[in-house]
Order: structure tokens, then C-alpha cells, then sequence
């Protein structure tokens, strides 16, 4: 029950709504078993003998209240009543099952959306620390898991204990003792059953989700480093690495289904075994078979016989969901610890904000920033000063600060000591979303998903909000408009296969300036754009970014000197701080080793 609360817990009011009518459904349901299972009483006893329309008071009353004429007339009539009874039974079976699938198939789907909603309205910090294939693991495989193990089998629990209380109410009626007997027996039994099993159904609910975890990542890894993959002939290793994580998670799920139905073969031989004893009990103790004693239990026997059918499903079903419950409990502990946050966090902006737009000067007044978890800061004290329209050239060696300090400037994330101004207004909270809109990033490796060019322009937009009068527009920007409509055989529609890998490296990064203008951007960040490109491509893509400088605010991340001898302002960045700010030749008097930046320190340590 403990498991339940949490689950339901996860529940949002309107899921819970929904799940209210199905519960009804499933309660019409079982009322129309029971009324199955109570016509065989006297359809059996009239066919055994005929003279029980008149001994028992219901059926002699209904045989008077309908004016019937004849015993046989009576039999058909009641025949065709269970019958339809039965009917009707199977048709609300039907729908109640439909009913209780689809509420299901929804509730994967709302959750699913409420965790990857979650998930990108956290802050930049927080995904950082998260691997993705974990996170996709989270939203595609444990909500299935939550929602096949937890809320599936609550649904088919409380349709089981429906139907077990009816049934178990009417038999009662007729044989109050054996049904006793019967209750405390298989109780026990089932009982007995789960407490022995429970511990183990624990552990393999962890084993669950850490194996499951890790195929996923095996299998991101796999994939996403296929290229290397190849080019160290190391295909069998990653096949084997998957096949060892997927072997076991197979295993672990044949040991929790195997589980999870094992009581039901030994219960129903003591079930139907325990109907047979029942019947020569009864006959027994009406004077023997030779005494035609088996007609005058034949009624009651029907009864037990049709009851015990009716049961049986849903006494396994009641083992079978319990289990299931358990064995999900580490799958609820991780969503439970995703969504924790999920009321706290702010909104989705269905509509883009209103853009802070830079009209004088971008401004970083003593900005320090710390990563969470970071024992020392990784920007300390910057103080800069940008002008709109100025093109800045960063530089600085790997660890230097680099891509924190863009990371600030495009509002990725939050400085821990500082400020950061456009034109005088501080950026913090909603300005932050409003600054973005003006900012365009291009990155050194640029993401493209398994889509067309147009929507890899428009990126990360439903399909019917992309306007392709934009994308043309930002693909001319880009010069990148004549090799698509010229070269590309089907146009802005061309798939660009997984990460662009029918595209050339010069290709992707003018696919990536295209996305960047696509919003309107006026401050263009390249983050080492060009240093996985050749000299000819190179140099073609600083032609475009040299175009671009005349109408947009650039920011040039690079390693390369050659990339920003061009810029207006080169600042340089060592340990974290500023520790040189001027124009590119009076920079590279002091910084240079041919074509790298090196540390001012090591640059006085050549001089002296």
C-alpha cells in the first residue's frame, strides 16, 4: 500500500478524475459477473428438476409475473435471460477494458511529457550533471515501467477484489461454512506466497533499473561514437559491452514475470481439487450418488463451479498485480526524485518573449561564477565592457574559462557574484529569457537532428510553427540558400541524416549561422566555429562571419589567432580571469606562440 500512495502520489487531479470513471466501469463490471454467476443457480436447478420453479420463492414468483404457461416455456425463457446476462457482461468487459488501457496509455504519455517538461525547465547547471541516455531511459522506459507494473495492475487489483467480494458475497449466501473454509485457505496462501517473495522482488526492482540505465547508455555510446567506434575496429566490444547489459536485463525480467505468475498453477489444482472434495462432501452427506443425492447439490455445485471459474482470474490477477507493484518500486523512487522539483520550476513560455535588444553596450561588473559542486570558482571578477556592433575576439587555452564566460553572456546560466547589464538593466530572472531572444550561438560542432534542412533551420519547432519564409531568408543570410535549392534534391525538405552526416563540415556550420538568425538574433556568439574546419572552409565561413560583423554584435570564441586577428576587441582569459584586454595587435605583442595563445605568465617566463 506504501507503493500505491506514491504512485497515486505522482498523479496530477485530473489523471486521478479520469481513473475515477474507469474505477466504475470496473465496478458495472463486476456486478454484471455476479448476476452471471446467480442465474446459473436456478438455471441449473430448474434443468436438474423442473419442480424447483416452484419450491424456490423467487423463481415461482417471476414464473407468476410473467404468466407463463409451462415449465419449459419457463426453462428457455431463463436460459436466454443468462444468456443475455452474459452478453452484457462481455460487452462491459470490453469496454471497461478499453476504458482502463487507453487511461493507462495516457497516463505514460502525461508522464512522460510532465518529465521531459521538467527536465528542460531546469536550469542549464542542473542538465549539465545529468547524462542524457539516462534521462531518455527515465522518460521512454521507466515511466512504461511505473505505468505497466503500478498503475496497470492497480486498475486490474481493484477490478479483481470487485469481483472477488460480489462473488465471494453470493456464494456465501448459499454455503456460508465452506466459503469460510475456502477464504482463510487460499488468503493464507497467497499471503504466505508474497511475504516470502517480497524481499526478492525488492532487489530485483533495482537490479531493474540500474541494468536498464545502463543498456541505454551502452547503447547512446554505441551509436553516438559509432565513427570511432569503426575506426578502432572495435565494433565486437561495443556489441558485447550491450549484449552482457541487455542479457541480464532480459534475465531480471524473465525472473520478475516468472514470479509474478508462479502461485497461480499450484492455487488453481487446490481450487478446483478443493471444488471436487466440496461436491463429494455434499453428496456425502445428502445419503450418496446412489441415493440421487448428486441432483439435489447439482445447484449449488453449478454455482461453486462457475463462481470458482470466475475467480480463479481474478485471484491471480490479485497476486500477479501485487507483485508487479513491488517490483516497481525503484522505478517510482526515480521519477519521484525527478518531479520532486516539477511545481517549484518555472513555466513553459508557449510564446516567446519580448527581446532585450542591445543598443549601447553589453557590461560584466564583477562576475564570478562557481559550477554547483565545484570546490573553486571558474570565473573570478570579470569586468568587461562590449559595444554594439563591436566584434570581440576571446581567447584563452583549454581550462581558461572560455565557454563559462559565454555561457553567462547568453544567459545559459547565473552569475554567483556580479551583475550583467544590457544597456544599463540587469539580467535576472524573466530578462534573462527576453535577453536570449537576441542572442544567436553557433557551436563548433553543430547538433543537427534526422530531419529536414528547414526544420534543422527552425530547430526545436513543431513542424506546422516553421515559417519557411524565415528559413529561406536566414539561409540567405547564411549562404547557404543556393546549395540547398541547387544541390539538394528535394530542397529545405532534404533529410540531412543523423547529425548532419550528409552534409560537409563547411555545410553544417552555415546550417548553424541559418538557426541563429532564424530568430532575429543581433548578437552573434561563434564558439569555436571554425576550428574543426579546413583553411579553405575556414576561411569561406570568417568571409560570412566577416559579412555578418557589419549588421550584428559578434563574439568569437577561438584558439586559433588567425580567427580573431580581425576582431575590434581581443580579450584574454587564464585561470579564470581577465588578464589582458586590448586590440588584436596590441594583444598579440604580448600573447603569441605562432598560431596559439599561451599564458601571459609563460609568455614574461620566454621574455626573461
Amino acid at each position: 500500500m506504501e507503493v500505491v500512495k506514491r504512485a497515486l502520489a505522482l498523479l496530477q487531479p485530473r489523471d486521478k478524475r479520469a481513473g475515477a470513471i474507469v474505477l466504475f466501469l470496473t465496478v458495472l463490471r463486476g456486478v454484471a459477473d455476479v448476476v452471471g454467476v446467480a442465474m446459473i443457480f436456478p438455471f441449473v436447478g430448474v434443468l436438474a428438476d423442473p419442480s424447483f420453479i416452484h419450491e424456490n420463492s423467487y423463481t415461482d414468483r417471476a414464473y407468476e409475473y410473467f404468466g407463463f404457461t409451462s415449465d419449459d416455456s419457463f426453462l428457455i425463457a431463463l436460459g436466454i435471460c443468462v444468456i443475455v446476462v452474459l452478453i452484457v457482461s462481455s460487452v462491459l468487459k470490453a469496454v471497461t477494458q478499453y476504458a482502463a488501457i487507453r487511461w493507462v496509455a495516457m497516463r505514460r504519455h502525461r508522464l512522460s511529457m510532465r518529465l521531459i517538461s521538467t527536465y528542460l525547465r531546469q536550469s542549464y547547471e542542473v542538465l549539465l550533471n545529468r547524462h542524457s541516455a539516462v534521462l531518455c531511459s527515465h522518460i521512454l522506459s521507466e515511466t512504461q515501467r511505473v505505468i505497466g507494473h503500478v498503475f496497470r495492475p492497480i486498475a486490474e487489483i481493484f477490478g479483481a477484489v470487485v469481483s472477488i467480494i460480489l462473488i465471494v458475497g453470493l456464494i456465501a449466501i448459499a454455503e456460508p461454512a465452506v466459503t469460510l473454509v475456502a477464504l482463510v485457505t487460499f488468503g493464507s496462501a497467497y499471503a504466505l506466497i508474497f511475504l516470502a517473495l517480497r524481499p526478492w522482488m525488492r532487489d530485483l526492482s533495482v537490479r531493474l533499473l540500474d541494468e536498464n540505465r545502463r543498456r541505454h547508455s551502452l547503447l547512446w555510446e554505441a551509436l553516438g561514437g559509432a565513427k570511432q567506434i569503426k575506426l578502432l575496429n572495435r565494433e565486437a566490444g561495443a556489441v558485447a559491452s550491450f549484449g552482457t547489459s541487455s542479457g541480464e536485463f532480459a534475465r531480471l525480467s524473465a525472473t520478475t514475470d516468472t514470479l509474478r505468475a508462479l502461485p497461480r498453477f499450484g492455487l488453481e489444482a487446490l481450487a478446483f481439487g478443493g471444488i471436487v472434495g466440496f461436491t463429494l462432501f455434499m453428496v456425502m452427506q445428502n445419503g450418496g450418488a446412489s441415493n440421487g443425492a448428486l441432483s439435489e447439490v447439482l445447484p449449488t455445485l453449478g454455482l461453486f463451479l462457475f463462481a470458482g471459474y470466475r475467480l480463479m482470474p481474478s485471484l491471480s490477477q490479485l497476486y500477479s498485480s501485487s507483485a508487479a507493484i513491488r517490483v516497481a518500486e525503484s522505478a517510482i523512487s526515480a521519477l519521484e526524485f525527478d518531479l520532486a522539483e516539477e511545481t517549484t520550476l518555472p513555466p513553459l513560455r508557449h510564446r516567446p518573449p519580448e527581446p532585450i535588444r542591445l543598443t549601447k553596450s553589453l557590461e560584466l561588473d564583477g562576475v564570478t561564477y562557481r559550477y554547483p559542486g565545484a570546490h573553486q570558482d571558474s570565473l573570478v571578477d570579470i569586468n568587461l565592457t562590449f559595444e554594439r556592433g563591436q566584434k570581440i575576439g576571446i581567447i584563452g587555452s583549454t581550462g581558461s574559462g572560455k565557454t563559462t564566460l559565454i555561457d553567462l553572456l547568453m544567459g545559459l546560466i547565473r552569475a554567483s557574484a556580479g551583475a550583467i547589464r544590457v544597456d544599463g538593466r540587469e539580467l535576472d530572472g524573466e530578462s534573462i529569457r527576453g535577453w536570449r531572444e537576441s542572442v544567436g550561438y553557433v557551436a563548433q560542432d553543430i547538433f543537427l537532428s534526422d530531419a529536414s534542412v528547414a526544420r534543422n533551420i527552425a530547430f526545436g519547432l513543431p513542424e506546422d510553427q516553421v515559417d519557411m519564409a524565415r528559413v529561406i531568408k536566414s539561409a540567405k543570410a547564411a549562404q547557404i540558400h543556393d546549395f540547398v535549392v541547387g544541390e539538394l534534391k528535394d530542397g529545405y525538405a532534404t533529410e540531412v541524416g543523423e547529425d548532419g552526416v550528409r552534409l560537409s563540415g563547411g555545410q553544417r556550420q552555415r546550417i548553424g549561422i541559418a538557426r541563429a538568425l532564424y530568430g532575429g538574433a543581433e548578437v552573434l556568439v561563434f564558439d569555436e566555429a571554425t576550428s574543426a574546419l579546413d583553411n579553405t572552409t575556414e576561411h569561406l565561413v570568417m568571409e560570412e562571419i566577416e559579412r555578418l560583423s557589419k549588421d550584428h554584435t559578434i563574439i568569437l570564441v577561438a584558439h586559433r589567432l588567425s580567427t580573431v586577428r580581425n576582431c575590434d576587441l581581443i580579450v584574454t582569459l587564464e585561470g579564470g580571469r581577465v588578464v589582458a584586454t586590448g586590440t588584436p595587435d596590441a594583444t598579440f605583442g604580448v600573447i603569441t606562440d605562432g598560431d596559439h595563445p599561451v599564458s601571459l605568465a609563460a609568455s614574461h617566463a620566454a621574455e626573461r
